[in-house]
């Protein structure tokens, strides 16, 4: 907790100054700019089980991931920038050790705030740039397939998953708005202390012993354009 305390008033204070830049520098100099993009997301999850045998299953998540960042470049090979994004994060699995197998979908719907640095040659789009971030999962949704039945629910803040999510990035940006992203989670994505009970008050936690770490690749466009450029393009 004391991290993500820390990590909110790093992001406080990084756009404080940014802003307080934006007030001294003219227009023309083109170091303090907004811009944003979406993200295709190809993800997979390190899944472990001490009692059963996972296996992990390609995701792609072409939709509702946004992100708008405040872009400082300080110089024309380095950069700063921060912002907030949402995505649809999640991962699939399959339940070998079962007969039939069962499938998991698991995915919620994160708020982030990313900060990070860009190394490069800015002028020109080619560079590339690393960071970190915190999200929140507020939209969690799972589904179970066994055989051809599916079940299904969702959660508004649920306790199933680790709702605070710290993680790392890298990337390259490459001319013409193209991007490339790498990026892991350090925690697991689901809950191990999560209590569930069932219709005869029986209590069971469905994910304890299970590591579930999200990593993925992503691809972006135009994420570091000027927005006021691009929209003059189009």
């Amino acid at each position: 907790m004391k991290n993500i305390r820390f990590y909110f008033l790093f992001t406080a204070i990084f756009l404080f100054t940014t802003i307080g830049h934006s007030q001294e520098q003219e227009q023309s100099t083109k170091k303090l700019y907004s811009s944003a993009s979406f993200e295709m997301i190809f993800s997979f999850a390190d899944v472990n089980s001490d009692s059963a045998n996972y296996s992990n299953i390609l995701r792609f998540a072409p939709v509702f991931n946004f992100q708008w960042l405040i872009n400082y470049d300080m110089s024309k090979n380095f950069g700063v920038f921060s912002g907030i994004d949402m995505r649809n994060l999640g991962f699939i699995r399959n339940q070998t050790s079962t007969n039939p197998q069962v499938k998991f979908k698991h995915r919620s719907y994160m708020l982030g705030l990313p900060v990070g640095i860009k190394v490069g040659n800015l002028d020109k789009g080619t560079f590339i740039y690393l960071g970190g971030q915190i999200e929140w999962g507020f939209a969690y949704k799972q589904k179970e397939f066994i055989n051809n039945n599916k079940n299904k629910f969702k959660e508004w803040n649920s306790d199933r998953m680790n709702q605070w999510q710290p993680s790392v990035f890298i990337g390259i940006n490459l001319p013409y708005g193209t991007n490339i992203k790498f990026k892991y989670y350090l925690n697991n994505f689901l809950n191990e202390d999560y209590v569930q009970y069932d219709a005869n008050g029986g209590m069971s936690k469905p994910y304890a012993g299970q590591n579930s770490q999200i990593f993925y690749f992503s691809l972006n466009f135009m994420m570091f354009e000027p927005i006021h450029e691009y929209k003059e393009k189009f």
